[in-house]
């Protein structure tokens, strides 16, 4: 298959391409960035990219998050959120680190679609020392919680893009994304924002991190 039909059909795999000599490192995740918006431009995928991608895929109506198995996870989905026509912008295609899990009918989480490059290398790499394996194995997931990011400054950016989630408003299958394609993961273009443009979005996260690192009380939405 030859570079244009991945682009196409398994953009990740490009991505991942970019990976083989240096990995898991802000200049690495930086570099890809910048390969990225080289290779696909304005171009926006469906989450149904993840599929070779996912250590663990649910239909829309069998995902049931569970607080112990599910936090720290990377998860991506279509989503529609309630009263979405009354706010001011959305993604319906969220990549969330989940970290807290109310009940299996909701899920709080970071997606970090909401940031713009240069803030979601940072927020990704400041988790990075607890990231229980090293090694991405299967069942490595992010030991961070929600009540122990909201009042910590360093973590500003994660704050910014929490989100909530409802079950019943998911769209598609549910992707656990693997650990090991976490950073190409971020770095794939599958964000895609209604209502406003995706320039305006990271023009107001950057608004609310600057406000953030003044006072780090979180601000949920999206339900």
């Amino acid at each position: 298959m030859d570079i244009n039909d991945l682009k196409e059909k398994d953009p990740i795999a490009v991505l991942e391409s970019f990976r083989e000599k240096e990995k898991n490192t802000p200049k690495s995740m930086e570099v890809l960035f910048q390969n990225a918006e080289k290779l696909f431009g304005t171009r926006r995928y469906e989450v149904e990219i993840f599929e070779k991608y996912a250590s663990d895929i649910f239909n829309r109506n069998q995902f049931k998050p569970n607080t112990i198995r599910e936090i720290g996870k990377l998860v991506t989905f279509e989503y529609r959120p309630v009263g979405f026509s009354n706010l001011p912008y959305f993604d319906i295609r969220p990549l969330v680190f989940i970290l807290r899990v109310p009940s299996n009918q909701q899920l709080i989480g970071m997606n970090l679609h909401y940031l713009p490059p240069n803030h979601r290398i940072m927020a990704y790499y400041g988790m990075y020392q607890l990231i229980t394996d090293k090694k991405f194995g299967e069942d490595a997931r992010i030991r961070l919680y929600y009540d122990m990011l909201k009042n910590q400054k360093r973590f500003a950016r994660n704050v910014a893009c929490i989100r909530q989630y409802k079950t019943q408003r998911i769209r598609s299958k549910v992707y656990e994304v693997n650990p090991k394609y976490w950073e190409s993961s971020l770095v794939v273009p599958s964000q895609r924002f209604l209502r406003k443009r995706e320039a305006s979005v990271y023009m107001d996260m950057n608004k609310k991190i600057r406000k953030l690192l003044g006072t780090t009380n979180a601000n949920q939405s999206e339900n």
